[in-house]
Parts: structure tokens; sequence; C-alpha cells
């Protein structure tokens, strides 16, 4: 489990510098933030879609995180434009 977890948050990584590598959005401010709040409670979360992640998603270790599955509702709030 601890080596998907990692795959996952590396992956979600590669995808912001591909993104500042080559001057695009591909991770979105609301992604980030999204992220961030996974990362505080020991979750992984990266988007998912085409071209900048339509949706985002977050794994953790089952059990592992109820802090984090009671602050989800807030990290996926739609995001103001």
């Amino acid at each position: 489990l601890e080596s998907f977890l990692d795959a996952v948050s590396i992956f979600g990584e590669q995808m912001e510098a591909l993104g500042q590598a080559a001057e695009i959005s591909i991770v979105s401010e609301a992604h980030r933030l999204r992220r961030s709040v996974a990362q505080r409670f020991g979750a992984v979360y990266k988007p998912s879609g085409a071209g900048g992640g339509d949706i985002g998603v977050a794994f953790w270790a089952q059990g592992g995180s109820r802090p984090f599955e009671d602050a989800l509702p807030l990290a996926i709030a739609p995001a103001t434009p």
C-alpha cells in the first residue's frame, strides 16, 4: 500500500512539474489546495482526467485518517472562479 501511495503522490508532483516546464496550467489552484489538505492528514491526492484534471482522487490507508475523512467535504467544495 505504501508504494502505491508514494506512486500516486509522485505522479501528481510530476503532473505539476510538467505543467510548469510547458508553461501551461495542468494542476489548478483548486487541485493544489486539495492536495495540501490531503497531505496534512497523511493522504495523497492528484488531479485525474484529460488536460488538467476534470476530477481529483485521494487515497489513504484504511482506518488511518479519520480526521481527513472529516475534512474531505471542505477540501472538495467547488472552487470559486
